[in-house]
């Protein structure tokens, strides 16, 4: 009798040790999908990032053509519930795909390199996705 429940302990123990494991590889950063965007189309890597918009800011992004790094906007808001959300100043955003409300999202926006027009934004990258 004895040897019957040690045997029923031991499958027992057996099968709640198997685990279910998989490998995932990890997802990319916003930040990292900017630096492969930035190196696969313009051969470039250096970055500079401005947050906010101010009169430094503002210098930067007229200012960047020929210039041997690519401007990016970091931009941080919070949603609204959907696709859009409102930065603290006011400024408006919409986003790659649907966000509860309140959430913060931090968008990376980058601009052409080849043009001083301070709303030439070629891309931008928020929830691990490209617009």
């Amino acid at each position: 009798m004895k040897n019957v429940i040690r045997f029923i302990i031991l499958i027992i123990v057996l099968f709640l040790c198997c685990i279910d494991v998989k490998a995932e590889t990890p997802k990319k950063t916003n930040y990292q999908i900017v630096k492969s965007i930035c190196k696969r189309q313009y051969n470039k890597t250096k970055i500079k990032i401005v947050k906010g918009y101010n009169a430094k800011t503002e210098k930067i992004v007229t200012h960047r053509k020929g210039k041997n790094y690519i401007v990016v906007e970091k931009f941080v808001s919070y949603s609204c519930g959907g696709r859009y959300g409102y930065s603290k100043d006011g400024y408006y955003i919409t986003y790659n795909k649907k966000v509860k409300k309140g959430k913060r999202v931090v968008s990376y926006c980058i601009y052409n390199p080849y043009t001083n027009y301070f709303d030439d934004v070629v891309y931008v990258v928020d929830n691990r996705k490209v617009r």
